[in-house]
Parts: structure tokens; sequence; C-alpha cells
């Protein structure tokens, strides 16, 4: 029986869930060894993830949290060796955490998590500029 992390409100780390390939699904959670096959659903070629870090995604209902385990997860476990990978956050501005990285490595997928994780002393901003994120990402792919 799998056991619900309280901070999380997400499945224990050790908790398997079996997708069902076929159908693309798993019984209890999305969080399950991932249902996407990374050889056909992502290629080796450059994302942005864009992380929206407004109240919205506070604390309170733990949204935050939510999106970094998410996040790390497909970083881990499904992004292909080969894909560039960058990281923006947005709230009221939008800021680049990490330039395009490329995910060869155990060391550069952590060095992402790591930028994804980010500073958890830090305020949130009060509103969305999904715009100035936008600008932001594509500022990424540029460089």
């Amino acid at each position: 029986m799998c056991q619900v992390d309280p901070e999380t409100s997400l499945y224990e780390k050790s908790c398997q869930f079996i997708a069902d390939i076929v159908n693309n699904t798993a019984e209890a959670s999305y969080m399950f060894q991932p249902s996407i096959q990374s050889e056909s659903a992502l290629t080796n070629e450059s994302y942005v993830i864009v992380m929206d870090t407004s109240l919205s995604m506070g604390v309170i209902n733990r949204r935050s949290k939510r999106l970094q385990t998410s996040l790390s997860q497909l970083i881990n476990n499904v992004v292909p060796n080969g894909t560039m990978i960058g990281v923006v956050e947005f709230a009221t501005n939008a800021t680049i955490l990490a330039n395009l990285t490329e995910a060869n490595s155990p060391e550069n997928r952590n060095e992402l998590v790591h930028k994804i994780q980010g500073d958890r002393n830090k305020k949130p901003g009060s509103y969305n500029d999904v715009g100035a994120a936008l600008d932001k990402a594509m500022e990424v792919l540029k460089l």
C-alpha cells in the first residue's frame, strides 16, 4: 500500500505504479513511472521550462512543490539524453534560471533540477506576467 507524503500530497518516492503503455494510463496517480515514452514523445531538441512562481502557486495549496516534483521527474526520467533544456521562472517579473543545458549526464540533470527547486526563502510575486516569461523563453532559445 502506497502512502501519501503530507508535505507534497504525492505518493511516497518508493511507490510504484505500473503504467498501461498501450492506453497511456495509470490507475492511481500522474506521478507513476513515466507513461510518456521518451523515445517517441520527446525528441533531442531544445525546450524551455517556464514556471509560474506567483502567489497562486504558493505554499498554502502546495502547487509550487508539486510543480517542482513533476519537473524533476520529467528531467530525470523522461527527457532523452542530448536534449537541451532551459529554465525560466515568472511572476511579477520573469527571470532566466538556466540557459540551455544539455541533459547528457546526471550532473547536468541535477543542476537543472537544483535551478527548478530554487530559493525556498524567496517571496512569490503578486501577479503573473506571462508575456515577459515568453519573451525570456525566446531569449533562452536564441542564445
